[in-house]
């Protein structure tokens, strides 16, 4: 009796099942891609994937969009990178923004939700700030199979 209430205890699910990881989105065959660049807009850069369909684009995939924090001269080295995936037209919850100053990474959103993200800083030579709590074994690996998670979906290095 003993062995099979302490089984139960271990099979309980972790904290990490209860955040609402993002799926890929469908594959297609049909995906085109478009790329846009333009260094005197806000938002500089984008690329993204579309298919389609009786004459109209519908967005499907991730897109990756740039918009400048600073002056024009500076666009690409102070920016804000927004990833997001688009299901058939409809973008889903989930993106990654990550903020670039100087060229370097220094903050890393991924949002699952409107009101759930885990943040990432960065120092200036962009490696990761531990802070207390974050190097816990379980805390950190935790965090790692989130963000590997979104990592791998959002196409992050």
């Amino acid at each position: 009796m003993l062995f099979l209430l302490t089984s139960l205890a271990i099979a309980t699910p972790s904290s990490i099942d209860s955040f609402p990881l993002p799926e890929a989105p469908s594959r297609r065959f049909d995906l085109q891609y478009s790329e846009e660049m333009d260094p005197e807009a806000e938002i500089w850069y984008r690329r993204g994937g579309y298919y389609v369909e009786n004459g109209n684009r519908v967005k499907h995939g991730l897109e990756v969009e740039r918009k400048r924090l600073r002056d024009r001269e500076r666009h690409h080295r102070d920016f804000i990178e927004t990833r997001r995936l688009w299901e058939n037209g409809e973008e889903m919850n989930q993106r990654v923004e990550s903020v670039y100053q100087d060229g370097v990474l220094r903050e890393r959103h991924y949002v699952a939700a409107p009101r759930v993200q885990l943040t990432i800083e960065f120092n200036e030579s962009g490696q990761e700030i531990l802070e207390h709590g974050r190097t816990a074994r379980g805390a950190r690996r935790k965090r790692d199979r989130i963000t590997n998670h979104f990592d791998e979906i959002f196409e992050i290095n």
